[in-house]
């Protein structure tokens, strides 16, 4: 079975947070200690004022997302690695890729954690749904909303969050095919 081995690097990017993950800590002078580390920079005079300006920065980014999407989509020849979960007008609709080519090893687990993992193996299996085409992105310039058509599939309106993850695997597939 292979282990990871946690290098010093590795280990002082965890405890700081600087591998966008949050560490743990062992008190509250440990928790203060690393707030206090993250500066002020995204501080306005108040927090409301930062809140506020946080969101005028990400509504900006997900224009430029959008436009983008559009600018893009048709250069992308394989869309089959995108996950990602969209809502049509009646129903949620998950584009998951499974992709285990091993056979699941049950001499690894034991018991009740090897039939555990067995469930998991084949939920994951149920939900294997890949995106097999990309066949229109509408972007709406009057008001800025954002539709596509994945799997034959028109998904109106799309959130933040999935135009995040379709700019981003753009922007992957892009730097991939240079």
């Amino acid at each position: 079975m292979e282990t990871f081995n946690f290098t010093d690097e590795d280990l002082r990017e965890f405890l700081t947070g600087e591998a966008g993950i949050t560490p743990i800590f062992s008190s509250e002078k440990k928790y203060r200690e690393y707030v206090n580390s993250l500066g002020d920079k995204l501080i306005e005079d108040t927090y409301t004022d930062s809140y506020i300006a946080h969101f005028q920065n990400i509504r900006i980014l997900v224009e430029k997302a959008k436009l983008f999407i559009y600018d893009n989509w048709k250069k992308v020849d394989d869309w089959s690695e995108l996950e990602i979960t969209l809502f049509d007008t009646d129903n949620k609709v998950e584009f998951y890729v499974y992709n285990n080519e091993e056979e699941y090893n049950e001499c690894i687990y034991h018991g009740q954690l090897n039939e555990y993992f067995k469930e998991i193996e084949e939920e994951n299996r149920k939900r294997h749904n890949p995106v097999k085409t990309v066949d229109d992105v509408v972007l709406d310039f009057m008001d800025g909303d954002l539709s596509i058509t994945i799997n034959g599939i028109d998904f109106l309106f799309i959130n933040i969050y999935a135009i995040m993850t379709i700019s981003s695997y753009i922007e992957y597939k892009l730097k991939e095919q240079e």
